[in-house]
């Protein structure tokens, strides 16, 4: 019995060190924490350039079906076959009738400098520098507990009187092989300056 325990705890602080040297070192978009709050942080972004794709169905499937087509861009299907690094986080926003899910593209890059898409659905933006509250968690994220942790970032919010601009984004930080404990998501929703 101690030999299986013993193999248990050996593979899990493999796959724990496997998460962190593989998926601290990825490039993630500027920015500056200019308050700590109770349960959140308000962050000031620099400009960043995404990959992005409208999608369409329920949270798990929009995530999937752009993901899947976000990544084929960034493994060489584009006009140069060129190879993109991936960034985090990935990101799915949702707006009226469908969903956007995005990429980060590596800061080496502009608007000008990005190879071309293959796939047409594939469109390319620069997020401007803004401001955002951030409410970080962790573990496997659903869309339950998305909804969940958007609702509570938002009261929270109201609370310390801030006021939300735009809709929320889910931002995840880690592939779907990371060590559950280690993964990192957030809820970002743009507000307007502290009144």
């Amino acid at each position: 019995m101690s030999v299986l325990i013993t193999g248990v705890v050996v593979v899990m602080l493999g796959w724990m060190g496997i998460t962190y040297f593989t998926e601290t070192n990825i490039e993630k978009p500027a920015y500056r924490v200019i308050e700590e709050k109770s349960g959140y942080e308000i962050r000031e972004y620099d400009a960043f350039l995404v990959a992005s794709t409208k999608t369409q169905g329920d949270f798990d499937q929009s995530l999937s079906q752009g993901f899947r087509t976000l990544a084929g861009y960034i493994f060489g299907g584009n006009k140069s076959a060129e190879k993109i690094k991936m960034t985090a986080p990935v990101i799915q926003r949702k707006s009226q009738d469908d969903q956007t899910v995005a990429f980060v593209v590596p800061k080496k890059y502009t608007i000008d400098t990005l190879p071309e898409a293959n796939d047409p659905r594939i469109q390319f933006e620069v997020i401007e520098a803004k401001r955002l509250a951030a409410l970080l968690f962790s573990g496997y994220a659903n869309e339950e507990d998305v909804k969940s942790k958007e609702k509570l970032l938002l009261s929270k919010l109201k609370a310390d009187g801030y006021t939300p601009t735009g809709n929320s984004i889910y931002a995840s930080y880690n592939s779907p092989f990371a060590f559950p404990l280690m993964k990192r998501h957030e809820i970002l929703i743009e507000i307007k300056d502290h009144p």
